[in-house]
């Protein structure tokens, strides 16, 4: 059987294999992007597949540690739109 890599969510803090997490990619170039296949490059985050973990994720500002920089509201509320039309139930 392979090995499964686990990733926290930065929302709850749950530890769960990676494949069951959405990423974000945050670019060099200080762009931020919803990265659901897991194939962009740069810094990645994780947060669980759903709403109420996008919503926890704005609350506690987690990307700001994630990313170890400041992040535009913006984005938080591209992740919950995102996980709106995608989110696991």
């Amino acid at each position: 059987m392979a090995h499964i890599p686990e990733r926290t969510c930065l929302a709850c803090g749950r530890k769960v294999g990676k494949p069951e997490l959405l990423r974000i990619s945050c670019n060099k170039d200080g762009s931020i992007a919803v990265d659901p296949r897991q194939r962009l490059p740069g810094r990645g985050a994780y947060v669980c597949r759903t709403l109420a973990c996008g919503e926890l994720l704005k609350k506690r500002k987690g990307l700001h540690h994630g990313f170890r920089r400041p992040v535009a509201i913006e984005v938080y509320d591209q992740i919950i739109l995102y996980l709106r039309d995608h989110a696991a139930t």
